[in-house]
């Protein structure tokens, strides 16, 4: 397969397990893995690759990135950081995928139009959908949301999609520009983003 979307609950122990596994195998069949993190942001992909080539210790990369609790206390050091040195070690590539949580709280606060007014040097971290996103993903997100139609502020629920589709496309942006034919990358995701079709599957399928 060109891209592996795989996605988790965030705090499932058994699953990390199996995405370790299944990373294991993959390197030990090929170098040409790349592993792309939700869990990462575009712009800490300097601190990820000075990492990755032994220049800082996980502790110096972890408060760098603020990713120590990402999932829970204790989260980064029993889950992903194991997954990520499998891919390393094992002679793949490691890249952050996700948007800076600056520009998508832009994105929910201020809208689209303020995040592409940016310099290019900054516009470069975060992509949106356009078109946007519509259909059975939306209509899930409202669903989760709340229950009951009448009770949703619909204002808001637009702000908080426009938010979860600026993940989705930027996720899914680092993937398509990133991937070489030929080769396999894995994206770690939460599951929202990845099941039935989710934004981010949607979005990879229109790059």
């Amino acid at each position: 397969a060109d891209v592996v979307v795989l996605g988790e609950m965030h705090d499932d122990h058994v699953a990390h397990l199996v995405q370790r596994a299944l990373l294991e195998d993959l390197v030990e069949r090929s170098t040409d893995v790349t592993l792309a993190l939700e869990m990462l942001e575009r712009d800490e992909q300097l601190v990820l690759d000075d990492y990755c080539e032994g220049l800082i210790d996980k502790d110096v990369f972890a408060r760098k990135t603020g990713s120590a609790a990402w999932a829970g206390e204790g989260s980064w050091d029993r889950w992903y950081l194991p997954i990520i040195d499998v891919v390393n070690e094992g002679g793949g590539r490691v890249i952050a995928a996700n948007a800076p949580r600056r520009y998508v709280r832009i994105a929910r606060t201020d809208g689209w139009d303020t995040l592409a007014a940016l310099p290019d040097e900054r516009r470069r971290f975060v992509e949106w959908p356009d078109p946007p996103i519509e259909g059975a993903y939306k209509q899930r997100f409202i669903d989760l949301m709340g229950p009951d139609p009448e009770t949703i502020d619909m204002e808001l629920m637009e702000s908080f999609f426009r938010a979860q589709t600026t993940w989705d496309a930027t996720m899914a942006s680092t993937v398509a520009a990133d991937h070489t034919p030929g080769t396999t990358t894995v994206l770690l995701v939460g599951q929202f983003h990845s099941n039935f079709n989710g934004g981010t599957v949607e979005m990879l399928n229109r790059y």
